[in-house]
């Protein structure tokens, strides 16, 4: 989450001040009062400009909401939360909820690489903006060079994170307003608009359809014009045909405690639309089992999902399964 924020790499506020505060244990899951005293001590510090960026949520909690409302109007926090992953009305998810239209809160659902409304991302009124949430990559464990791709409404919160702090340094290196609410309100103006479709495998989602952007400004000069080129040489004898096969896709499944419940569809990204090539289920595999299955490739750019019918991942609650994915 950080390195999408503010990595050195792949972030996108790369100059900005990384704070690291750990609320939750390897599990993800810590104690609302360990929140609260996170954001009363981020509150305390003497910086001028913070971005809290909050990748994480529980069902309402009216203690969570006020910590969260003080530092935003007593202390001028921008704080960014994740809308969650529950294919429902963020709404109903602590602080997600404090988003929307008048909310001191920007609430963030999750895209993919298609500009499609993730099929587990929370919408509704309470969210403010979407980014790209699906196989996002990012710093890792295991060494300084380390990557990972993971997806989930927590990979799209520090996209608009990066986002604020950006604008926070670069409206106040011009003497202008880093208010939340300034900072929220310009965040939609510079959104990308009616860009973002709704995920096939839901549908009937209120998913506002603004799509976070970069703040123009921190982009680089146009590089200048190149010189003219020589004249052109004779064209090149044409390339020889390509096979008349694609590549082949290869997804290992290990099945957790409940296989019934898993199973994957793979599309084709034709322009704004998914067009299905594939689909499996566990049903027959047995418990800790695996299952492989092929698929042949035509060129062009896919998108895979897994999906758990019951919303709970094939990694933690229900045992430990697992996924794979080979190109061949």
């Amino acid at each position: 989450v950080a390195g999408i924020a503010v990595g050195a790499t792949l972030g996108v506020a790369r100059g900005a001040k990384l704070v690291p505060i750990r609320v939750l244990d390897c599990n993800g899951v810590g104690p609302t009062d360990g929140i609260i005293e996170a954001l009363d001590w981020m509150s305390e510090q003497p910086d001028a400009l913070k971005v809290a960026s909050l990748s994480l949520g529980q069902g309402r909690n009216s203690a969570l909401e006020s910590a969260v409302r003080q530092i935003v109007n007593v202390h001028n926090v921008v704080v960014v939360a994740a809308a969650g992953n529950d294919s429902g009305d963020a709404c109903s998810v602590s602080p997600a909820l404090l988003g929307g239209d008048g909310g001191e809160v920007i609430t963030v659902g999750a895209t993919t690489i298609a500009d499609v409304a993730a099929y587990f991302s929370n919408s509704g009124s309470c969210v403010d903006v979407f980014a790209p949430g699906t196989d996002i990559k990012s710093a890792w464990i295991g060494s300084d060079t380390a990557t990972g791709s993971i997806s989930g409404t927590s990979m799209a919160t520090p996209h608009v994170s990066g986002v604020a702090a950006l604008l926070m340094s670069q409206r106040d290196g011009k003497g202008l307003s880093t208010k939340p609410s300034v900072i929220k309100s310009t965040i939609i103006a510079q959104s990308l608009k009616d860009i973002i479709t709704d995920s096939p495998l839901v549908s009937g989602r209120n998913v506002p359809n603004r799509l976070v952007q970069v703040p123009p400004e921190t982009f680089p000069p146009p590089a200048p014009p190149a010189p003219p080129s020589p004249p052109m040489s004779p064209p090149a004898p044409p390339a020889p045909p390509s096979p008349p096969n694609g590549r082949i896709l290869s997804v290992q499944i290990t099945a957790d405690d409940a296989p019934e419940q898993t199973s994957w569809k793979l599309y084709r990204v034709d322009g704004k639309t998914l067009v299905q090539v594939s689909s499996e289920n566990l049903e027959g595999v047995g418990k800790g089992q695996t299952r492989t299955w092929t698929v042949e490739l035509q060129p062009g750019f896919y998108q895979w999902s897994i999906l758990d019918g019951n919303f709970d991942g094939i990694c933690c609650i229900n045992g430990k399964g697992s996924y794979k994915l080979f190109l061949g």
